[in-house]
C-alpha cells in the first residue's frame, strides 16, 4: 500500500456517490480560429438537384482516420437514394477564396435512418463521412465530445451552432449562439437562429475549458433541431471509425500472477466488483471505448475510456440499468453505476506502441495526480480453491508510475498487487 491518501472532498459523506468536480463553463484561452479548420463543408447531389450541407471533425487520437460527424439527410434523400457527388470542401492553400476537396474513403449512414429517411426519424438522422489524413500526419483533430453531456439535462445551458450558409466559402463558416430549451433523450431543442445548409453542424458549448460537441443540427420546427451525441450515436462513431473493443474481459497480465488467470468480476449478488481466479463461471464482460475527449486545441491529446458492462443472461431486472464501471478510489472498490460519473473515465496507458501491449488502468484525478488499478489475490489458498472460493475483495488503487515494476513485499515473501492488464 502506498501513503498517499485521497482528500475527503473526493467523496461524499455517505461514501456512496463520487463527488463531480468542478467544470469550467467558459472557454479558456481557445483558439477560435481553430473552430473553422474542424468544421467542413459538403457539397452534393440529390434526385439531381444540387445541395449544400455541413460536417465537423471529432477529435478522436486513436482513429486511423480523420472522423467527420454530419446530418444523414446530407448523405440519403428521402427517397432512400444514397447522396451523388458527395465532396468534403477545404480551404485551398493558394487563395481563401478557392476550395479543395478531401478524400473520402468511408461513408456510414445511421441503419435506422437509413431504412426510414424521414423527418419522422430525426432522433436517428446522423451520418459518418472517414477521410484520410494528411501523409505524415499521425494526429487527429476537431471537437470535443463527452457521453457524460449525453446523459445530462442540457436545458438552459448556452449552446452554439456553426455552419456554412448556402453560398459560403469553405473555410468561413458563420456562428449562431442561444439557450438548449428542450432536453429529451436523443434530441435537444435551442433557441437559435439557423438556415438552410447549417444541416450537420456541430452544437456545441464549453467544457472543461473547451469545445465540446453534444449534438449534430439537422432541422427546425418551433426551435432549432439536433440529433444528441448521446451513447448510442457515439458508439456507432467509434465503431465505424474502428476505435474501441466489444466484449472483452479485464485479466491481469504478468508472469507472477495466480496460473489460473485473475480477473475483474461482477456479480448479481454483490454490490462490488471482485478478482477472480480463472475464466470459468466469470460471466463477465465490458465494451470499452472512448467516452471523452478534449478538443483537438484542448491540451491532452488522449481520450478517456469508459467501460460498459455487458449484462449475463441470468442478471436481475433490478439492476439492469447499473452497466458503467465506476473506479472507486476513495474506497479501493469498483462498482457498476446507472449514471455515467466523472470516476468512470479512466486512461488506458500502454506500456509500448505494440498492438498487443499490456496497459494499466488509469484515473486522472488531477492533472498531477494519477492513480492505477491495482489487483492481488494472495488471500485465496489452494484449499480455498479445492473448496470452491476463488474470489477476492483485493483491489485497490495506488500511485501511477509508467513502467515502474512491481515489488514483493518483505514480510509477506508475496509480489505486491498486480497493475498490468490486457483485454481477453
Amino acid at each position: 500500500m502506498t501513503d498517499f491518501a485521497i482528500n475527503p472532498l473526493f467523496y461524499d459523506p455517505d461514501w456512496k456517490r463520487l463527488p463531480e468536480p468542478d467544470v469550467a463553463g467558459d472557454f479558456q484561452l481557445a483558439e477560435v480560429s481553430r473552430r473553422n479548420e474542424w468544421i467542413v463543408k459538403l457539397k452534393f447531389q440529390q434526385d439531381g438537384n444540387a445541395h449544400t450541407g455541413t460536417g465537423f471533425y471529432l477529435n478522436i487520437p486513436e482513429a486511423a482516420f480523420n472522423v467527420i460527424v454530419t446530418a444523414g439527410h446530407n448523405l440519403i434523400s428521402g427517397e432512400k437514394s444514397e447522396s451523388k457527388g458527395l465532396k468534403v470542401l477545404k480551404p485551398s492553400k493558394e487563395s481563401a477564396e478557392k476550395e479543395e476537396e478531401e478524400e473520402i474513403s468511408k461513408i456510414f449512414i445511421s441503419k435506422s435512418y437509413k431504412d426510414n429517411p424521414t423527418s419522422d426519424n430525426a432522433i436517428n438522422d446522423y451520418g459518418v463521412i472517414l477521410t484520410k489524413k494528411a501523409e505524415g500526419v499521425n494526429t487527429a483533430k476537431g471537437f470535443g465530445f463527452s457521453l457524460k453531456l449525453g446523459h445530462e439535462q442540457l436545458k438552459g445551458r448556452p449552446l452554439e451552432v456553426s455552419g456554412y450558409r448556402v453560398g459560403s466559402v469553405a473555410g468561413k463558416p458563420i456562428v449562431s449562439s442561444g439557450n438548449c430549451v428542450r432536453s429529451r433523450p436523443g434530441q435537444i431543442e435551442y433557441k437559435v437562429e439557423t438556415e438552410p445548409g447549417l444541416s450537420g453542424s456541430p452544437v456545441y458549448l464549453p467544457f472543461k475549458g473547451h469545445e465540446v460537441a453534444v449534438a449534430i443540427h439537422h432541422g427546425k420546427k418551433r426551435y432549432a433541431i439536433g440529433t444528441q451525441i448521446d451513447e448510442r450515436v457515439l458508439c456507432d462513431i467509434l465503431h465505424f471509425a474502428g476505435v474501441g473493443y466489444k466484449g472483452k474481459s479485464l485479466k491481469v497480465e504478468h508472469k507472477d500472477a495466480h496460473k489460473l488467470g485473475m480477473y475483474l468480476r461482477f456479480s448479481e449478488h454483490r454490490e462490488f466488483g471482485k478478482v477472480r481466479l480463472g475464466s470459468d463461471g466469470l460471466d463477465t464482460t465490458f465494451d470499452i471505448f472512448p467516452g471523452y475527449s478534449p478538443a483537438s486545441s484542448g491540451g491532452c491529446q488522449e481520450s478517456l475510456y469508459i467501460f460498459r458492462f455487458n449484462h449475463p443472461k441470468d442478471w436481475p431486472e433490478r439492476r439492469k440499468d447499473e452497466k458503467w464501471v465506476l473506479w472507486d478510489v476513495a474506497c479501493h472498490t469498483v462498482a457498476l453505476k446507472k449514471h455515467v460519473q466523472e470516476f468512470c473515465f479512466v486512461k488506458i496507458v500502454k506500456k509500448n506502441k505494440r498492438p498487443d501491449s499490456t496497459f494499466n488502468v488509469v484515473l486522472p484525478i488531477t492533472a498531477e495526480v494519477l492513480l492505477e488499478l491495482r489487483m492481488q489475490a494472495n488471500e485465496i489458498t489452494e484449499e480455498d480453491i479445492e473448496l470452491g472460493i476463488r474470489e477476492t475483495s483485493e483491489i485497490s488503487f495506488e500511485k501511477h508510475a509508467k513502467n515502474m515494476p512491481i515489488k514483493k513485499n518483505p514480510i509477506k515473501g508475496k509480489t505486491d498487487q498486480f497493475k498490468d492488464f490486457r483485454f481477453e
